[in-house]
């Protein structure tokens, strides 16, 4: 057995072996352009430092074959002297260089490289000073003494930009700054993700920013800087890492990204090669998964899982973030034909409110929440996106400039921004999410719902397949709860049907795994385990049968019986019509297993309705919306909430938590539902509504005249000094009729309701 293998002689050796170098020269040997054995610290040369570094390191480091220098399988303190020996000798071992890093581009390499990184660097001298100075002024109040006092959310910021700061000048005070920020944030980022889940929004923001900063500041650190920031990068990534997850599993910001940019921060650094090879492969299968899910998601249209507060999170920065920097390091492109970002700007601008506030769908805490301009700069200039321009440039913008406003600045971009104008469509299918969004026009006071049914993909979305809301000057129709993840609320009233807009079937003996049995659709908690085609699995809850817009009117339908239990729904279809400017028609075909289970048509409030008799008054600050049941004829429309019963199921009340969020302006809790029940048992009936929105001086809906026929029930009225006849089918596939002529007597519009989805062509087509 070696002397250097005995525990009690390791101190002696180190310290001979310490003082025998301080005698050797500092540089034996460089050859530039040669890979040697012999490199330890990677860093193109065989010199002392690499000695040095494997003595200080190597035993750290024992999962890198670069701690065992002799391949004995095991790291000691000969390692270094036959290391050493073999310099002081010229005994250097050229070695081919490894394929799998000279397909990876040197550092920096994250979202900037090559002849971009200098175009940057061009542009922040020229066309993009004005925004770059910008920056600067706020980076350079920083400095390296402040790095203990300053909150740590304030640090995950600065650690960035002062990175980029250097990147883009070369100034060493930046480095100096920068290299100060980053190992108190390599070091927090460590310790956070070793105490917190691994979708925090701290460790998730702290993960990618120490990535970037490691990166761009890569070339002014010292090879033992580098080390020991990449050992903390190297610990996180053991602590966070997610191994098996579904591409399914939300924005990818948690599973994806755990691995990925420890991986991409790190491989062929010499930190740690074998596992950070082991995370880039699994990265690069991953993102390929990943990918396959957004163009399912997304289909031809846009659209993103979970809604709107979720996208201006992670489910858009995630991608964008990860996809670029796999492209700016490997040079794959994974983004040329992904149309979750390519259209996302189409998706945000039909789903927004038109007073600028968000749709509340799906998990949502406040509808004031705002997106950061710089997504929509983004998509302007990785597609040339005329209305992502436009929308980047109208929205407010941020308080400080952040790097990703220089680095994807609209200003100098060959094109002029685009908004919507009287040739956009009033309505938009989003096939992949189930959505439609239906407006009168794009003006603030525009009337807006959103009609959806579709796929269950992630546990943010709700059981609320053939849902809706409507907006004008206010909140009419709303999805009803306060978002609290994981809470009592949540998962017994916030996320189940009897919140929503829709349909109930009560069965009294349905169980719902110990929730409360609220009568509504089942909720798949697990997400779909890999990527698949969900046509026909427990994840296909409802589908946008039919769909089409036109200047008069646009339209949809939705087929929910999946969503439901088969023990107790055979049908549940909806037809949902947006005749322009302001009203609604929705009619509902509902069968059930037995007519003993009640039915209950659902719609929810801010403030409490008034009822008369079968119709419902409903405000909310300057709108209205007045609500007319009429069929089933025989049917009661009552409401529920109030005081302690805001937020009831069948007689138990599941109030939000408060203090599990602060409390937010903007939040739409609801207290308030009208309910319209059959006073008859029967498996099937029919239900439909006439609804009309305006100001708060609107008073009078129209009366309504229903026929029946084989087959059939046409409504007839007057609306807006035309008259309608629209007949919807009772049996068979979902369709119908509908006629318009003016005062005149004179058919403006005789023609079927579609049996198809209409083909969209030309915005961000």
């Amino acid at each position: 057995m070696s002397l250097f293998n005995h525990g009690k002689y390791h101190l002696i050796t180190v310290i001979l072996l310490l003082g025998l170098l301080t005698f050797l020269p500092v540089t034996v040997k460089a050859d530039d352009g040669v890979l040697y054995r012999e490199d330890i610290n990677g860093d193109g040369r065989v010199t002392l430092a690499d000695a040095i570094h494997l003595l200080i390191n190597g035993r750290g480091n024992l999962l890198s074959p670069r701690a065992d220098y002799n391949g004995d399988g095991r790291f000691s303190a000969l390692d270094v002297v036959d290391l050493v020996t073999n310099i002081i000798n010229g005994n250097l071992t050229a070695v081919p260089g490894d394929a799998f890093c000279l397909e990876i581009r040197d550092h920096p390499r994250l979202i900037l490289a090559g002849a971009e990184l200098e175009d940057m660097r061009a542009r922040v001298r020229t066309t993009r000073k004005e925004i770059f100075d910008k920056l600067l002024e706020n980076v350079d109040t920083y400095a390296a003494g402040d790095v203990n006092t300053i909150n740590k959310n304030s640090l995950n910021v600065r650690v960035r930009k002062v990175a980029f700061a250097y990147l883009m000048t070369g100034d060493s005070t930046y480095l100096d700054v920068g290299k100060t920020y980053l190992q108190e944030a390599a070091s927090y980022y460590n310790q956070l993700a070793g105490s917190v889940d691994v979708a925090n929004w701290e460790v998730v923001a702290y993960r990618r920013n120490v990535a970037f900063a490691y990166d761009w500041l890569y070339n002014g650190m010292t090879t033992l800087e580098r080390y020991y920031i990449g050992r903390d990068i190297y610990k996180a990534g053991v602590a966070s890492v997610v191994s098996g997850a579904s591409p399914y599993n939300g924005g990818g910001y948690g599973w994806m990204e755990a691995r990925f940019y420890p991986a991409l921060a790190l491989v062929c650094d010499g930190v740690n090669d074998k596992s950070a090879k082991y995370w880039f492969e699994a990265a690069q299968r991953d993102m390929v998964k990943w990918k396959n899910v957004q163009l399912q998601v997304a289909a031809d249209d846009g659209g993103v899982q979970s809604g709107m507060s979720y996208a201006l999170y992670n489910y858009i920065r995630a991608p964008l973030f990860v996809f670029e920097s796999w492209r700016s390091a490997t040079g794959n492109d994974l983004l040329q034909d992904n149309t979750y970002l390519k259209y996302f700007t189409i998706y945000w601008m039909y789903s927004l409110r038109p007073n600028g506030e968000l749709s509340k769908i799906d998990d949502l805490q406040s509808v004031t929440q705002k997106i950061w301009p710089w997504h929509f700069k983004y998509i302007a200039n990785r597609y040339n996106s005329p209305e992502s321009k436009w929308l980047a440039e109208k929205l407010e913008p941020m308080a400080y400039t952040r790097c990703w406003d220089v680095i994807w600045d609209t200003s100098d971009l060959p094109f002029e921004a685009e908004g919507p104008d009287s040739t956009w469509p009033l309505a938009r299918h989003f096939e992949g999410i189930g959505w439609v969004a239906m407006r009168s026009g794009w003006d603030e006071d525009a009337t807006h719902a959103i009609f959806k049914s579709g796929n269950f993909y992630y546990g943010h979305q709700h059981a609320d397949e053939n849902s809706f809301v409507i907006f004008k000057k206010g909140s009419l129709a709303i999805d009803s709860g306060r978002y609290e993840w994981g809470s009592d609320h949540r998962s017994n009233y916030m996320a189940r049907t009897i919140a929503h807009n829709t349909m109930l079937l009560y069965d009294p003996d349905e169980s719902f795994g110990g929730y409360s049995n609220d009568g509504g659709q089942t909720f798949p908690v697990e997400m779909p385990p890999f990527y698949q085609d969900l046509e026909d699995t427990r994840w296909d809850r409802g589908d946008i049968t039919s769909f089409e817009t036109n200047q008069w009117y646009s339209y949809a339908c939705g087929d929910a019986t999946n969503a439901y239990s088969a023990s107790k729904m055979k049908l549940f279809l909806r037809q949902f019509v947006h005749l322009q400017p302001d009203a609604f028609l929705v009619f509902d075909r509902v069968e059930a297993t037995s007519a003993d289970y009640a039915k209950y048509w659902l719609l929810h409030t801010m403030d409490e309705p008034e009822i008369d008799g079968r119709v419902a008054t409903i405000t909310e600050r300057e709108g209205r919306l007045l609500v007319r049941s009429i069929l089933p004829e025989q049917a009661t429309m009552s409401k529920v909430g109030g005081a302690g019963r805001e937020f009831e199921v069948f007689g138990t009340n599941y109030p939000p938590s408060v203090s599990y969020y602060s409390l937010q302006e903007g939040e739409e809790w609801g207290a308030w539902r009208l309910e319209v029940t059959p006073d008859q048992p029967a498996e099937e009936h029919f239900f439909l509504h006439l609804m009309l929105t305006g100001d708060t001086t609107l008073e009078q809906i129209p009366e309504v005249v229903t026929e029946k026929s084989d087959g059939q029930v046409q409504a007839s009225f007057s609306y807006r000094e035309h008259d309608y006849a629209v007949t919807f089918n009772t049996v068979g596939q979902a369709g119908g009729r509908i006629t318009i002529t003016d005062s005149a007597g004179a058919v403006v519009l005789d023609q079927p309701l579609t049996e198809q989805l209409q083909p969209q062509a030309g915005i961000g087509r």
